[in-house]
This record gives C-alpha cells, sequence and structure tokens, in this order.
C-alpha cells in the first residue's frame, strides 16, 4: 500500500481482507504444531499459575466485587427463564444413582472401615459410660467403661480374655454391618430419588436470594487455593503425552467438523459476521495503516497495535 494511502483506503483494505478471510474455511488456518505447542506452553512450570494470577483471578475477582457491591441486585430467580427451573424441579427426582463400583471403592476402603470402627468404639463407649455413670458399675458395662478409662486404651482392647474376642468380634461384625448399609444406601436408586427430591423442594428457596448475596457467599471461597490447585492440574495434565495427543487429534476433529462450512457461514450462524465487520470497519484501517508503516520501515517484527 502506498504511503499516502488515506483513512478510507486502509479501512477498505482492512474489510476485503476481512471479507477474504470468510470465504475461506477454518481447516485452512489450523495448524496441529500450534495445537500441540500451546500444549507445551502451559506444561510449562508456572505458564498456568501464570494464566490464573494474571488472567482469571481478577476477571472472577472484578466481577463477583461488582456483584456483591449492587445494592438493588435482583434475585437470582430473574436469572432463570420462564419455565426452566419447573423443568428443572420436574427432573431432579430423576436423578441417578452413583455407580456402584464406585460408592463401593470410596466406602468400602480401609480407610474407611478403620474410620467407622473408630466412630463404632466411641459409640459404645459412650453408651458403657453412661450406664455405669447412672446405674453403677454393674456387670460388663461398668467395668469396661473403667477399664477402657483407665488404661487410656480402646475399649475393645481394654477388656480383655473370652470378653475381648467376642466383644471385637461383635465391632468387626457391626464394621462390616455398617459398610454395607452405607454402600447399598448411597448406590441406592431410592436414595437417589428421595435426595432428587430434596434438590426440588429446596430449589426454589434457593433462588428466592438475591445475585448480590451469592456474589457476597462467593467472596469467601478460598480461591487463591482453588486457583493453585487448577493451575497444578493444568500444568501436569499438559506434559503428560497421552494428554497432549488427545488435545492435538480433538482440536483436529473439530476443526474439520466445523470446516464444513465456511467462516462466514459459521459467523452467520451465531449472528456474529456484521457485528465482526462493522469492528472491523471502525478499527480496522487503523491497524492496517499501522501495519503498513512498520513494514516499509522494515520492521515488521515490531508492530504495535496499541
Amino acid at each position: 500500500m502506498s504511503e499516502g494511502a488515506t483513512e478510507d483506503e486502509h479501512t477498505r483494505v482492512a474489510l476485503a481482507i476481512f471479507d477474504a478471510l470468510c470465504e475461506r474455511r477454518l481447516r485452512e488456518l489450523f495448524d496441529e504444531e500450534l495445537a500441540a505447542d500451546l500444549v507445551d506452553a502451559f506444561a510449562t512450570p508456572g505458564r498456568a499459575a501464570e494464566l490464573m494470577t494474571r488472567v482469571v483471578a481478577p476477571v472472577r475477582a472484578s466481577l463477583v466485587a461488582r456483584q456483591a457491591a449492587d445494592l438493588s441486585s435482583p434475585p437470582l430467580s430473574q436469572a432463570v427463564p420462564a419455565g426452566v427451573l419447573e423443568l428443572v424441579i420436574a427432573l431432579l427426582p430423576s436423578l441417578p444413582a452413583p455407580p456402584r463400583e464406585l460408592v463401593e471403592r470410596a466406602i468400602g476402603s480401609a480407610e474407611v472401615r478403620a474410620e467407622v470402627r473408630r466412630l463404632l468404639e466411641e459409640t459404645v463407649g459412650e453408651l458403657m459410660s453412661r450406664v455405669a455413670g447412672s446405674r453403677g458399675p454393674r456387670g460388663v458395662f461398668g467395668w469396661g467403661a473403667r477399664a477402657a478409662s483407665a488404661a487410656g486404651r480402646g475399649l475393645v482392647g481394654a477388656l480383655g480374655g473370652d470378653l475381648e474376642a467376642k466383644l471385637g468380634e461383635a465391632v468387626d461384625f457391626g464394621v462390616s454391618f455398617a459398610q454395607r448399609r452405607l454402600v447399598e444406601l448411597v448406590a441406592s436408586p431410592e436414595s437417589a430419588r428421595r435426595l432428587g427430591k430434596e434438590l426440588a423442594r429446596l430449589a426454589p428457596r434457593l433462588l428466592e436470594g438475591s445475585e448480590a448475596e451469592l456474589a457476597r457467599l462467593l467472596e469467601r471461597a478460598p480461591w487463591p487455593l482453588l486457583d493453585g490447585l487448577v493451575a497444578a492440574l493444568l500444568s501436569h495434565n499438559a506434559g503428560r503425552a497421552r494428554v497432549r495427543s488427545l488435545v492435538v487429534a480433538e482440536s483436529a476433529a473439530f476443526v474439520e467438523r466445523l470446516s464444513e462450512s465456511t467462516l462466514g457461514d459459521l459467523l452467520d450462524r451465531f449472528g456474529l459476521r456484521q457485528p465482526l465487520r462493522g469492528a472491523t470497519g471502525r478499527r480496522g484501517g487503523r491497524i492496517v495503516a499501522l501495519v503498513s508503516a512498520q513494514l516499509r520501515s522494515g520492521r515488521g517484527h515490531e508492530v504495535d497495535l496499541a
């Protein structure tokens, strides 16, 4: 472009570039190596944390603070279209039960078993202590409670002899029984239905609060800790070869699906072609002028669009 080109000429060039791009298909602009490089970039230590602290956290904090300070904020129910809440309430009782295998792995673990045993021993010990305190040290209950207290040990270990063995077997049976019942309860479709019905009952009440109240509640969340966890997960998985290949393959498949239509057709489907073309007409001429000036000066790699 000539050095004396006018602003209108620069704008026409910008619009011509935009229209030409709209005739292209996304696959013509997509580069699989770029997708892989983007994944590799976030695998570099500190990059994901930089994204969270410089981009995600400031935007979230600003939005939440703005909402929390709005004294005239409407109730949350205004953010839900008519009929959607009713549909959600109708669907909640149909929530599927969690997979039994997952429940058994979580509740049936050795750690949970040890915790259930501890709670069961504490419950029995408290029962014995109350019986001994209210009726005197009668029989096994009173003696067991005093023995456990004096020895500073668990209830079962304080009894000794055959009684200890029998009570230990009873506690083990109780723990196993409790675990089985917990697994059956959590994995039961009936429990899922009851939970869904309770959520359906609470949903309208939750939407009675204002958007500002929700924002103030969100302000109390441990965001620095959560952001750190997200950054760590992102960085760790970006460094995995399997994740890298999966992202590249899925990106290529996604681009291929979108390439069935031109970029212009895609923009039209979402009502974006005219707004973007309008923005190009308002701002594109200045950008073209700056790029042209940089190219003429031989510093094309230092284009400043600020």
